[in-house]
Order: C-alpha cells, then sequence, then structure tokens
C-alpha cells in the first residue's frame, strides 16, 4: 500500500485523474470493470468516525489496483486523511475508516479508482458534517450539453450571513443564494460545488457534484455525437462514450430493467452492502450516473422508504 499526492476532478475515460491515493494491488485477467463507492454516514457528527467502502463490481475476477482519492481542497488539502484504517472486507472490497481525530479532513468529496491496466473506471462520493449550515437537494447532477441546469441547497441552521460559492475550490462571483442556476450547461461547468456562508471556518459548507455529459440529451458519440443513446430504466444513463445504459445502485441489465435482490448491487448483483444493510447509505456509481440510495431508500441521508 502506498499514498501519493496532488488532486484530481474530473473522472471521465477521456482523462482520469486521482491524486492523494490509498492504493491496493491485485491481479489482472479479463472482463468488464466496474466500481461502487459507497459512503457510509455520508452526513457524521463531530465525534464520530465515518467509513467509504469500495466495491469491485465488475466481471473480473481480480483487478490490478483500487486506489482511493480525495477528489478537490474543500478546505483541508487533497492528501488522503491519515487518521484512517484502510482493510480489504471478505477478499471483496476495500473499507477505509477515517478516524474522528482526523477532524475537517472528513469533509469533502472521495473517490476509488479500479483499473485492469487497460480499462480504468472511477466513482465519487461526499462527506459532510450533520451540523452543516446548508445541505445539497442531491449530491450529484447529472445533465447534457445545452441543458438548464439549477443546483439546490437548502437551509439546515438558524445561521445568516451572505452565503457564497465555490467551483472546484475556486469562488464564484455573483453567486450568493441558495441556488445556482445554468442557463445552457458546457463541459467546462462540470465539477465539485460548494455552497458556505461567507466567513465559514467550521467546514460547514454544502457539497455536490455536476455531471455534464459530453453530447446533447439522448446523444452518444466520443467525437460526433451522431449516435441515438438507448431508453435506460429505472434512472439509468447513456452513456456519452459508449452509447450504453449506466445503471443506479441495484439495478442492472442492458438498459437497467431489471432490480437486484434486497441490499445487492453490482452489474451481477454479487456484491451486498455492508452488515447486508443499504439504509442510510449514499451509493456512487460511474460517471454519468452519479450517486443515489440503494432501491427502497430515498432522502438525501438514504434512511427512508419502504424498508425502513
Amino acid at each position: 500500500m502506498g499514498v501519493l499526492g496532488g488532486a484530481g476532478v474530473r473522472q471521465r475515460r477521456r482523462a482520469l485523474g486521482v491524486l492523494g491515493l490509498v492504493v491496493c494491488m491485485s491481479t489482472v485477467v479479463a472482463g468488464v470493470v466496474d466500481v461502487t463507492i459507497v459512503s457510509k454516514y455520508q452526513f457524521f457528527d463531530e465525534s464520530d468516525a465515518t467509513q467509504v467502502y469500495c466495491y469491485y463490481t465488475g466481471s473480473y475476477s481480480n483487478q490490478n489496483g483500487y486506489q482511493f482519492g480525495v477528489e478537490v481542497n474543500t478546505g483541508s488539502g487533497t492528501t488522503f486523511p491519515r487518521a484512517r484504517g484502510t482493510s480489504k472486507v471478505s477478499g471483496e472490497w476495500w473499507s477505509v475508516n477515517i478516524h474522528s481525530n482526523a477532524g475537517d479532513f472528513r469533509v469533502g468529496a472521495f473517490s476509488c479508482l479500479v483499473s485492469d491496466g487497460s480499462q480504468t473506471e472511477k466513482a465519487i462520493t461526499f462527506k459532510m458534517k450533520s451540523q452543516a449550515d446548508v445541505w445539497p437537494v442531491a449530491f450529484t447532477v447529472t445533465a447534457s450539453l445545452g441543458d438548464p441546469v439549477t443546483l439546490q441547497m437548502v437551509q439546515k441552521s438558524s445561521r445568516t450571513g451572505t452565503l457564497m460559492w465555490r467551483k472546484d475550490g475556486s469562488i464564484l462571483s455573483g453567486q450568493n443564494g441558495l441556488s445556482l442556476t445554468i442557463a445552457s450547461v458546457q463541459s467546462s461547468d462540470e465539477g465539485i460545488y460548494e455552497c458556505y456562508y461567507q466567513g465559514d471556518t467550521d467546514r460547514k459548507q454544502g457539497i455536490m457534484r455536476l455531471i455534464v455529459r459530453g453530447c446533447a440529451a439522448d446523444k452518444w458519440g466520443p467525437l460526433s455525437c451522431t449516435g441515438d443513446c438507448p431508453v435506460c430504466y429505472n434512472g439509468g444513463v447513456c452513456d456519452d462514450n459508449t452509447g450504453e445504459c449506466v445503471c443506479p445502485p441495484g439495478f442492472h441489465g442492458q438498459k437497467c430493467e431489471s432490480a437486484c435482490a434486497n441490499n445487492k448491487i453490482g452489474t451481477s448483483c454479487t456484491r451486498e452492502c455492508d452488515g447486508g444493510d443499504c439504509r442510510g447509505k449514499l451509493l456512487c456509481v460511474m460517471d454519468p450516473y452519479g450517486c443515489s440510495c440503494a432501491p427502497g431508500f430515498m432522502g438525501i441521508e438514504c434512511n427512508t422508504g419502504e424498508y425502513s
């Protein structure tokens, strides 16, 4: 295991950069690369540890690397927290426990990258303080080129003052409310957005990510975008590079038409949420889908629904 330093935001196949990594290696065989990163306690209390799980959910029986990373500097740099414990669970997936003494290093956007040597895929998840002043309505929003987009936060504290927004660590001038609207989204708008009160030093910002497909709605193609996307069911999203459906966690099939059994995830439904329970866990898969709850759960905390 080793640790590297740096920062990376873009997760597409065109340009994958993960920096600030915890790396765990294994072997290469043929198959399909797929990865799911799970945030347990995506909203954590000040005195609590918080966990990130990386599930390899593709068809390779062994892959050559798991890399945990910090995607962007949200106030504590881009080095993965040192106050952590990393372990392989049941020989199938990796767990990172970020200890409570990591402090504000627990806040941010964390990633897991899996590679087979020729294919690389990454998924990004999020951690916020439960006492944050603002929370996102959703941790990820996916849009196609030219779409109008509104990024929405909700007030969670009684704090007053001037709200500010950052994108990938840089302040956005003229954005001072709970929502940020983009009339016609472009690839350059993709990134990690934070909403916070001016002068906040307690890391109580809201964090979310905008994912922008590289084609107009219902089109795909890495250069020309001339392909027609298939219908993707159950909220699946057409990959603008491959024309394939990227399924929500807990669904599978060519068009995401099939559901896994309760608490199962992955392209073959062979992985299970920690403890056999997906309640309260944020599940994030590859672009352009992003993050959501497991089937049967809802809400930003993923703790309400038919299985609650």
